[in-house]
């Protein structure tokens, strides 16, 4: 075998193994930001605009947490097609979306958080993006 065949060869399994993923090539975070509350204060709003598809999916925040702590997030805009999907960072992938389970395109949810860690809390929309929201999140 001479260099060529081998790149060609070893390519071939690279491009192989990355279409046999399921790794969502298309997800692309418009805009990422950590969630801070003000000293002494449990709650925050966050503002944006819905993503465009030219720019990203999704706007990402995280949230450190604590389990057991409920958390509570409310998605305000008018854009009719957006919604959020809340994901635990450090749980299992089989139960990670503490939101996908329970009605599609929630706008609002609350529930106690199941351990400690780190949360992403996502704005997507299947709109063309590009209208103002605020997202109030709140930690007890």
């Amino acid at each position: 075998m001479n260099f060529f065949t081998i790149s060609r060869n070893f390519a071939s399994c690279v491009l192989l193994l990355l279409v046999s993923t399921n790794t969502p090539f298309s997800q692309i975070r418009a805009k990422e930001e950590r969630v801070h509350f003000a000293r002494g204060k449990s709650s925050a709003l966050l503002k944006g605009t819905t993503p465009k598809p030219s720019v990203g999916d999704f706007d990402q925040y995280i949230l450190d947490a604590r389990a057991r702590q409920t958390l509570t997030v409310r998605l305000k805009t008018t854009d009719t097609k957006a919604y959020v999907l809340i994901y635990g960072l450090d749980l299992n992938p089989s139960n990670d979306c503490l939101t996908c389970h329970q009605g599609d395109r929630l706008r609002t949810w609350a529930g106690k958080l199941p351990a400690d860690g780190a949360y992403s809390l996502q704005v997507y929309t299947d709109s063309k993006g590009g209208v103002p929201y605020t997202l109030e999140v709140s930690i007890r």
